[in-house]
Formats: C-alpha cells, structure tokens, sequence
C-alpha cells in the first residue's frame, strides 16, 4: 500500500516538473513561474526607459528629468500595491472573478 502512494508521489512531482496537469498537486509549475517573471521584466523595461523616453521627447529638454522620475514612481506605486492587494486577489481563493485577501 505505501509504494503506491509514493509511486502517485512521484508522478506528481514529474507532472509538476514537467509542466503537464497534475493529480494532486494544485499549483502551477516552474514554466508558469519563469514566464509570469519575464513578462513582468518585458513591462517593466517598456515602462522605466521606453515611456520616460518617450514621454521626454514630448516636454522640453530641461524636464526629461522629472518626466523620467515621474515614470518611475508610477512603476514604484505600482509595485507597492502589487505586492500589498494584487497579489492576493490574483492567486488566493475566493470568488471565480476576484480572489480573496487571504495574502494581504
């Protein structure tokens, strides 16, 4: 009776790492982890320089500082109340639309 609970066990974990739907695990895998990292790396480098740029070439020469440091205190609030709410409304239990605070 216990080889086949292990052998579940490690079917489980080779479905995990594997990134193919597991049994009794309820987490996603590390692909799921790896690609919610580079896409916020892809949004936070369209934001800092790309925007602040962008926006700095709409103002005069002697307020690309500011509008740079605008934007980046724009992605520093955010950030913030990411890690304050967002993330337990995303990732928690609670209705099938928004999550709960169970990780605030």
């Amino acid at each position: 009776m216990g080889k086949v609970f292990a052998g579940l066990r490690v079917a489980d974990l080779e479905a995990y790492i594997t990134n193919t739907a597991p049994k009794a695990l309820s987490s996603p895998g590390p692909g799921h982890n790896a690609w919610m990292m580079a896409s916020s790396a892809l949004v936070l480098f369209m934001t800092l320089p790309g925007l602040a740029l962008f926006y700095g070439g709409l103002v005069r020469r002697k307020n690309v500082l500011s509008v740079m440091a605008q934007c980046l205190g724009c992605a520093g609030v955010v950030t913030i109340l990411w890690w304050l709410v967002g993330y337990s409304f995303t990732f928690s239990n609670g209705s099938p639309f928004l999550g709960g605070l169970k990780f605030a």
